[in-house]
């Protein structure tokens, strides 16, 4: 086992402290403060042991905040935590967990309705396309999109 050092310990602690990290953040700061290769799972164990460093807290919470702060869809969350470093089942499961189907048509839903207010078929066809390309930016994926505009109109004619 490699010798922590007390700065290089204080540092990463602070650094944890401040918001759930993943593993590969946490690897690549400790590169940046001049740790080396060998001593990296050390300093990596000693965080897990200690409670700063924790990959399925840091995915529950990355999970939440994207959905609900940033109001991200599913496949920009999936790109978000790939370029994390984390694997692309350990981030379907998270979603999976964390955002419930209820919730996340929800969502599609408040968010068309802030770009496009109420549904009219006598609006442009051009209003609607927008709005759904606004959606597929944020990471929803079309079927979704289209599952909760086909309930809307459906709502509307009833």
């Amino acid at each position: 086992m490699a010798v922590l050092t007390p700065e290089i310990l204080a540092k990463i602690y602070k650094y944890c402290a401040f918001q759930e990290r993943s593993r590969a953040e946490v690897r690549k700061k400790l590169t940046d403060l001049g740790v080396f290769a060998s001593g990296l799972n050390d300093y990596v164990e000693h965080l897990e042991d200690e409670g700063f460093l924790n990959e399925a807290r840091f995915l529950r919470s990355f999970v939440r905040g994207k959905f609900s702060q940033n109001q991200w869809g599913r496949f920009k969350i999936i790109q978000a935590l790939r370029q994390k470093g984390i694997d692309t089942r350990q981030a379907e499961a998270a979603l999976e967990e964390e955002i419930p189907e209820e919730k996340y048509a929800a969502m599609i839903r408040k968010l068309l309705h802030r770009k496009m207010g109420d549904l009219d078929p006598q609006k442009p066809s051009d209003e609607r396309d927008k709005a759904i390309r606004y959606l597929m930016q944020k990471g929803f994926e079309w079927e979704q999109i289209s599952r909760v505009i086909q309930s809307w109109e459906e709502d509307e004619e009833a």
